[in-house]
């Protein structure tokens, strides 16, 4: 699945949001090109204790960054390795995932650590548990801090107290349109100024 782009800000209307680009509990197989696109999300009332659980089965380590909190690293669970060479062997042999539901579960997973951070790595072969209260109204992007990755769609977004959000004013998407409008005829003159220099 892919993240979807979208050239309107998500706080104007983020239900919306949800209610156009909804998600489906599986993911599909092919093309990029050929990928559902949809808005993956999480709503959090205020003050609720939210914890995720996310295993990296993949060849490559990602950074996952959280805007508008910081999170608790409570658990990272590593592949295993050769002790020799430091070769990979397997993945974490605490998580098992069940294909047909798309979900995991760590055996013997332990909170082993405290740390505080807003960005942490999510081993390849392995997992990470985070924690964090969301007690700062907002919808706030978690998303892999590799570029190629986070424009795949490696991203989702944390609607956090919608209720407490201040309403947005109604000229904002119209002066959105403008300033986008403003942004290309800038560009675009810029780039007419640097050819006739060249020539």
């Amino acid at each position: 699945m892919a993240f979807p782009r979208s050239d309107q800000p998500l706080l104007n209307n983020p239900k919306l949001a949800r209610e156009q680009l909804p998600c489906s509990d599986y993911i599909l197989e092919g093309s990029e090109i050929k990928r559902q696109k949809c808005y993956h999300n999480i709503v959090a009332e205020y003050n609720d204790i939210v914890e995720f659980f996310i295993v990296n089965f993949d060849s490559d380590q990602h950074p996952i960054h959280l805007h508008g909190s910081f999170f608790h690293v409570l658990d990272q669970g590593f592949a295993q390795l050769n002790t020799t060479t430091g070769l990979f062997l397997a993945n974490n042999p605490n998580v098992e995932c069940d294909e047909d539901d798309m979900k995991c579960v760590c055996n013997n997973c332990k909170t082993t650590t405290k740390l505080v951070k807003d960005t942490t790595i999510i081993p390849s072969g392995g997992y990470l548990r985070i924690r964090f209260r969301a007690n700062n109204p907002g919808i706030w992007m978690l998303h892999c801090h590799t570029e190629p990755h986070l424009d795949r769609g490696m991203a989702l977004m944390i609607h956090v107290a919608e209720d407490r959000l201040v309403p947005t004013p109604h000229s904002t998407a119209s002066q959105t349109k403008i300033h986008n409008q403003l942004l290309l005829f800038l560009s675009t003159l810029l780039l007419l100024v640097v050819v006739r220099q060249h020539v």
